[in-house]
C-alpha cells in the first residue's frame, strides 16, 4: 500500500534541500529541525518502507506523519526533485 503524503509535507521535503541527501537505515533531521525521515532501504530512485515527520505547525498544517511501504523520487528538467 502506497500512502500519498499531505501537500505540507510534500512542500516541505521540496524547500529543503538537505532532504535530498537520503540514507537507508537511519533517521535524519531536515536542517530546519522541523522534518524528520527514516528510509528503510533505497534501490536508485525507489525507496522502501519510509516514515516522515512533519514535528511542528507550520502555517495552517497541524504536524503530520505518513508512512508507506514504497516511495520514490523524482527530479524535474528544472532540476527540481520530489
Amino acid at each position: 500500500m502506497v500512502v500519498a503524503p499531505s501537500d505540507e509535507v510534500l512542500a516541505e521535503a521540496k524547500a529543503n534541500p538537505g532532504m535530498a541527501a537520503l540514507a537507508q537505515g537511519q533517521f535524519q533531521q531536515a536542517s530546519d529541525g522541523n522534518a524528520v525521515m527514516f528510509i528503510e532501504s533505497v534501490n536508485g530512485n525507489r525507496f522502501h518502507d519510509v516514515f516522515l515527520a512533519q514535528l511542528r505547525p507550520k502555517g495552517n498544517a497541524r504536524p503530520s506523519v505518513v508512512v508507506a511501504d514504497s516511495g520514490e523520487l523524482s527530479q524535474q528538467k528544472d532540476g527540481s526533485q520530489w
